[in-house]
């Protein structure tokens, strides 16, 4: 009889303790603020996303991507000034550019890297960091960051409800890193991704980012 006594006892309290985690769940507070331009703040008092966390901080595997990709071509240039800068001598930024099936040729796909010492002329250069994407086109070779084409409620599911956003755009911030999807009926057309020389990502940063 203890022994009944005592499972039942048991079974109340994960059932109560249950319902106060939902309940927790339930009164997270979501806060949405629209500013007088149209963009949507979303301010949530809940744990970080993992998943967003760990896609802005390394979304692809670079170095295989690019051995994969053919027909590329490059261009190096000095970068904008809101760009992560490692404090490396003798840099440069590079622009890879790739052919793909979007409707309009003239939109490839690109990889932004930051390149320095004596590797950085050679393609294959292991050394060279990801700085940035813009990417329009399907493509498996991307893994985790293949998001073209995904609905909103599948980037939501995956990333939570986006800090920022416009009734065309999803934006994702964690850090100095941030993903800027363009939606086009209810899916992802297109998107941006940089990690920055900031923390303090604002309005003007992001208009600066979108041009």
């Amino acid at each position: 009889m203890k022994k009944i006594k005592l499972i039942i006892i048991l079974t109340t309290v994960s059932l109560i303790f249950g319902c106060n985690q939902r309940k927790n769940l339930n009164n997270e507070k979501v806060e949405i603020h629209i500013d007088s331009m149209g963009l949507k703040i979303v301010k949530k008092n809940k744990k970080s996303n993992s998943e967003l966390i760990s896609f802005l901080e390394n979304p692809i595997d670079l170095i295989d991507y690019k051995n994969q990709k053919k027909n590329w071509t490059s261009s190096g240039f000095n970068g904008f000034s809101y760009y992560y800068s490692p404090q490396k001598r003798d840099s440069i930024y590079y622009a890879y550019t790739y052919p793909n099936d979007n409707e309009n040729p003239m939109r490839f796909d690109k990889i932004i890297v930051f390149k320095y010492g004596e590797n950085k002329q050679i393609y294959n250069d292991n050394t060279e960091r990801l700085i940035g994407m813009n990417i329009f086109s399907n493509d498996s070779l991307l893994g985790k960051a293949n998001l073209i084409g995904l609905t909103t409620s599948r980037i939501k599911s995956r990333f939570g409800e986006s800090e920022l956003s416009t009734s065309d755009k999803l934006i994702y911030i964690n850090e100095n890193k941030i993903i800027l999807l363009k939606i086009e009926n209810n899916k992802v057309a297109s998107f941006k991704y940089l990690k920055l020389n900031t923390n303090n990502i604002d309005k003007e940063l992001i208009e600066q980012i979108e041009n």
